[in-house]
């Protein structure tokens, strides 16, 4: 919270497990329906969490490589292997008719020492718009990731895109809702749909034009 500063409600008081903070008279990001409003979020997060460097919120890179690498390529690999301890498990390799490979074959595409070879910032870890309010034409952040890889002052501001981009497609309310559907054809093939909203989707263009201005990687 200290490092999140005004972006975030003022706390009051905390115990090991809880804490009580300032009420918020908004409702989330996911609940405005205000064209550019995706646009004017990355452009304020940029500004005042991603690229803010009073308060010491710009850190130097060496060193942030080894625990990108574990926050990306280990966590995802202890994540996998659970999942295939899980005997309900299911690899599809075909996935609405289109041949995309195994998990390993997928995780082998990945190229991982790019993901964490990128310069720490501040960030929030959770960046989906379920966690971000709008108070009087400014955007409040809500319920932050307690640490990146272990580091409660740095993480990497293309994991808070990243969760943007996702939960654009796919929202809570409508993993909540069940409105999604996994039919399996064959053991390894399955049909795969999903509600996006028409709304958010619309707003991917803008989304994009952000990543252009401002010289990020789209991939």
């Amino acid at each position: 919270a200290k490092y999140l500063g005004d972006n975030i409600p003022k706390i009051y008081g905390y115990t090991d497990n809880f804490h009580s903070m300032e009420l918020i008279n908004s409702k989330p990001l996911s609940e405005i329906y205000k064209n550019g409003l995706i646009y004017k979020l990355l452009n304020w997060a940029n500004k005042n969490l991603w690229g803010v460097q009073k308060n010491s919120r710009i850190y130097p890179k060496p060193g942030f490589f080894k625990k990108c690498y574990k926050f990306y390529y280990d966590k995802t690999m202890k994540r996998t292997e659970l999942f295939f301890k899980n005997p309900l498990h299911h690899d599809y390799n075909i996935i609405n008719g289109e041949n995309i490979g195994s998990i390993d074959e997928l995780f082998k595409k990945i190229k991982f020492d790019a993901l964490s070879n990128v310069n720490p910032t501040a960030f929030h870890g959770d960046f989906i718009l379920d966690n971000i309010l709008l108070n009087n034409n400014k955007f409040i952040l809500i319920d932050w990731r307690q640490d990146f890889a272990g580091d409660i002052k740095k993480g990497d501001k293309y994991y808070d895109l990243a969760k943007l981009r996702h939960n654009i497609y796919f929202n809570n309310d409508n993993l909540l809702n069940n409105l999604f559907f996994v039919k399996q054809i064959k053991s390894n093939e399955c049909v795969l749909d999903l509600k996006c909203n028409f709304f958010l989707i619309n707003q991917l263009s803008e989304f994009d034009r952000f990543i252009k201005e401002n010289k990020l990687n789209i991939y």
